[in-house]
């Protein structure tokens, strides 16, 4: 960089604006997650320049995504056990109050292995019906995704993948429609990313539902000495009937050894209809 120096008559001093240097400051890099990271900056000029970094879009510039802390004053800047939302631009920013200031831009790739995100592990449908599948993941450096049935039988045909590069990490939209046209199309399904890193995967369950829906008609009596409240829970689910007698069994020890308040399930029945 072409450097013009000013002089100051008053004092016959020289001064120099801020420049810096290609070597030692830091290159991009690409590093792995939960590694330790330094940048420096290596700056010149008349007097000493200061050193400031900063990310692009104000973003934390410690491990820690939500710190608060945006810059950072020092020619070194030190990230402890880096994460993957630290990966992306940062600047260091050289200045003397010789004009021009001058920057340079560092990019920081975070390799990781795979993560893969669920928004229900659980699917319902008929049978001679359709149900589409669907899972998120992220990785970095990009990944191979893919479904299974079962315990390993890839599923080759049909799907859609909708990959999008976010702050420098590849995150992938894994969709399938599935004919259910016999009973084995039922049961566990896997999303599956994999890359350089290592390979992640998670289960959805497909189940067959019938025409026939049944109903839980229950009655949770509270029985108080003090109130004599009573309390009625109606057209539960199945999947409910557990977690009620769980309830009110843990409220009944809990009450029992506190103080005179009793607790009685009654009435809980399966209706099947159609």
């Amino acid at each position: 960089m072409l450097q013009l120096a000013i002089a100051n008559k008053s004092t016959n001093l020289l001064f120099v604006p801020p420049d810096i240097l290609d070597y030692p400051t830091s290159q991009d890099m690409v590093v792995l997650e939960g590694t330790n990271v330094t940048l420096t900056c290596a700056a010149t000029g008349v007097p000493e320049p200061t050193v400031n970094w900063k990310r692009e879009g104000d973003k934390s510039i410690t491990s820690v995504e939500d710190s608060g802390i945006t810059s950072h004053d020092g020619a070194m800047l030190h990230i402890y056990h880096i994460q993957r939302h630290n990966a992306g631009s940062y600047h260091c920013i050289a200045s003397n109050g010789v004009p021009p200031t001058v920057s340079k831009r560092i990019i920081v790739t975070v390799n990781f292995q795979p993560i893969v995100r669920l928004p229900t592990r659980q699917y319902y449908a008929e049978l001679g019906g359709r149900v589409t599948l669907e899972c998120h993941s992220e990785a970095q450096p990009n990944s191979i995704n893919y479904w299974m049935k079962g315990k390993g039988e890839i599923i080759l045909q049909g799907g859609t993948y909708d990959s999008t590069l976010e702050d420098h990490v590849f995150k992938v939209t894994m969709r399938i429609t599935i004919r259910l046209e016999k009973a084995s199309d039922y049961g566990v399904y896997k999303c599956v990313a994999k890359n350089s890193l290592g390979t992640t995967e998670e289960s959805v369950r497909v189940y067959r539902k019938t025409s026939k829906t049944k109903q839980v008609e229950n009655q949770v009596i509270q029985q108080s000495n003090y109130l004599g409240s009573t309390t009625f829970l109606k057209n539960y689910t199945d999947n409910k009937i557990n977690e009620i007698l769980l309830t009110a069994s843990a409220a009944s020890s809990s009450c029992g050894a506190h103080g005179p308040f009793g607790w009685l399930v009654v009435g809980i029945a399966l209706v099947t209809g159609t």
